[in-house]
């Protein structure tokens, strides 16, 4: 409680201030209450934290499998074009005359089969 008095003495003037210190009695239930409070906010940030980090490696897991996956599609297509290519070029005559004498090592009657070593 403050009280506040005003001298005059001429022209100077004064403020004086008295002051007194009121003390309430601190109650163990607002203490407690506070603490309490303060644990179930401690609590709920705590969750909040351990769900998102939960859910942030599972999309960083998620994100390392569909790079992964990408990948693995890409050179499925390569190898996709290439069979493609080789089915167009199965359906060439000279090709395949190419390959038979290559790989088979087949050779047209009369002709003479000459094998250098590797």
């Amino acid at each position: 409680m403050f009280a506040a008095g005003i001298l005059q003495n001429g022209e100077d003037r004064r403020v004086i201030i008295l002051s007194k210190v009121v003390r309430y009695p601190r109650h163990a239930g607002k203490r407690l209450g506070r603490k309490l409070l303060t644990l179930v906010i401690v609590s709920c940030i705590s969750i909040a934290i351990f769900l998102y980090a939960g859910q942030a490696l599972i999309y960083w897991q998620a994100s390392a499998e569909l790079e992964r996956l990408h990948d693995s599609v890409d050179m499925l297509s390569q190898e996709n074009l290439a069979i493609k290519e080789e089915i167009i070029l199965l359906q060439d005559e000279d090709y395949l005359e190419i390959m038979a004498r290559k790989e088979l090592g087949l050779v047209r009657p009369g002709e003479i089969l000459f094998s250098v070593g590797d």
